[in-house]
């Protein structure tokens, strides 16, 4: 089907901006005077309309512009910082609700439907139905309904996402969107490694408490804005992928020095979180790179030079913590004579027990913790006599949500493999390889999310959602092309 070009706005259209900007300066000169005169408070308030007036007219013109803030803002984990860090108000409620309405609002007025966001929908809504109904049989209901809660917040960042990933030129902002969270955090997460500052928690930004690294022996880990150093580095893995895609593939030298910045600053954070399944995960995602580019020298060599500038700074402790690893093979050591080892086969064992008793439904959403000392009792394997969390997150599905959470993840899995494999053909038929690439990066990073998985539960869900938005979104960001080029 031919599309038409959309004609050029008028010379009214150009006045009623003017007036509009005008207006606004006006009201920003107004309340930026008024502000003065109830201190710092009313200038961050003041200074919160302005950001948000600013997106809010970037978004209606332009949704890569919401699209990048939403990105940014859930990945620094921005508004959690500020809430429990600065005893602000919730920033990621107003923008995800502004956005939204800016969406619907380009869909009344320019008749801009936006695409794709049906799957999604159906998707996050047959989750919904399976979570809505562990509400029934939840031990602890106030914990189960606070889970239902987020996981609305997170289906309607899911489907506005997809929502606004139209095009294909947006892919490129929204990645560099996910980099620049990584850049910041990684580099605070370094100086203060470095530094040695670890009482400074940088606003919240560069947390790092006193965990267990080797044997009884405790020190600070880096954790970032998450506060754990498990799941910092997840979230950090997922976007070593991208920022090499960025290093080989960006044109101009500035944005392949920040691509080059954020790989280095990613892989040393990951490296001082003393995360085994960061380790993992990380080095799953260098195999696969390998065998995509077909051992390309070139790329091989410029990851190892990247890695072995990186080998002087590593902690002492860090080998001697992934040599735990040789522990899981036979004959090479007993699981039990490591206490994070003890406390994770004994969480994973729980959770299949809890799965066997539970097939169909679960024990409900969120309540893991809440049997969890009633099994491990019976094993004996784990000595705290504490509520733990399952540390996978597929175990964590099947314990919580049993055969029918199973089978929504399943689909969601294979609508994702789905649409990045649909996505990377379109581009490749279209000669857009820059664009492949950025899909392939992007699929990488999704496996590096879902490998650190296999180790830790979805304590914060809204990056897996995020990316499942992204993800999604793919395919028709792949065929605007080809839209584009039948309407010329």
């Amino acid at each position: 089907m031919t599309h038409l070009a959309k004609p050029a706005p008028s010379r009214a259209s150009h006045w009623q901006v003017a007036i509009i900007f005008a207006a606004l300066a006006v009201a920003a000169g107004v309340l930026t005077g008024k502000a003065v005169t109830y201190g710092p408070l009313g200038t961050m308030a003041v200074l919160a309309l302005l950001g948000g007036g600013a997106i809010a007219l970037g978004t209606f013109s332009a949704p890569w512009v919401g699209l990048s803030a939403l990105v940014f803002v859930t990945y620094l984990r921005l508004s959690d910082v500020l809430i429990h860090y600065h005893h602000l108000p919730s920033i990621a409620k107003p923008l995800v609700g502004l956005l939204l309405g800016l969406v619907l609002l380009r869909w009344a007025l320019r008749r801009e439907e936006p695409r794709g966001w049906s799957l999604p929908l159906a998707l996050i809504g047959s989750y919904a139905l399976v979570v809505l109904l562990s509400l029934f049989f939840a031990a602890n209901f106030s914990t189960a309904l606070g889970a239902v809660s987020d996981f609305v917040k997170d289906g309607i960042i899911t489907v506005l996402v997809v929502m606004l990933l139209q095009h294909r030129e947006d892919l490129r902002k929204v990645i560099w969107a996910m980099l620049f969270a990584g850049i910041l955090m990684g580099s605070l997460s370094v100086y203060q490694y470095f530094s040695g500052d670890f009482d400074n928690n940088f606003g919240g930004f560069a947390q790092a408490p006193v965990l267990n690294t080797v044997g009884e022996q405790n020190e600070p880990r880096i954790a970032g804005p998450i506060g754990d150093p498990n799941f910092y580095a997840q979230i950090l893995v997922v976007l070593f992928p991208l920022a090499l895609n960025r290093l080989f593939s960006e044109r101009r030298t500035l944005w392949r020095l920040l691509a080059l910045w954020a790989s280095i600053v990613i892989v040393l954070s990951v490296v001082f979180t003393f995360s085994r399944g960061g380790f993992l995960a990380l080095a799953v995602v260098l195999v696969a790179l390998s065998i995509h580019h077909k051992f390309s020298l070139v790329r091989i060599l410029s990851v190892l030079i990247i890695m072995g500038a990186i080998l002087p700074f590593l902690p002492g402790n860090y080998t001697a913590r992934l040599s735990t690893l040789t522990n899981f093979l036979p004959g090479r050591g007993d699981v039990r004579n490591e206490v994070s080892f003890r406390g994770r086969a004994s969480e994973w064992m729980v959770a299949a027990l809890m799965f066997r008793d539970h097939p169909l439904l679960g024990v409900g959403i969120r309540n893991y913790p809440e049997h969890y000392l009633d099994y491990s009792s019976r094993l004996g394997l784990d000595p705290r006599r504490e509520n733990r969390e399952p540390h996978s997150f597929y175990l964590e599905i099947a314990a919580e949500s049993g055969l029918a959470g199973i089978l929504v993840f399943t689909a969601i899995f294979a609508y994702l493999y789905r649409a990045i494999r649909t996505a990377r053909k379109r581009f490749e038929q279209a000669g857009a390889r820059e664009e492949a690439e950025m899909v392939v990066s992007f699929g990488l990073a999704l496996l590096g999310y879902l490998t650190a998985a296999l180790f830790i539960h979805a304590a914060f869900p809204r990056y897996f959602w995020l990316l499942v938005g992204i993800g999604l979104a793919l395919p028709q960001v792949a065929e605007s092309l080809f839209e584009r080029e039948a309407s010329v």
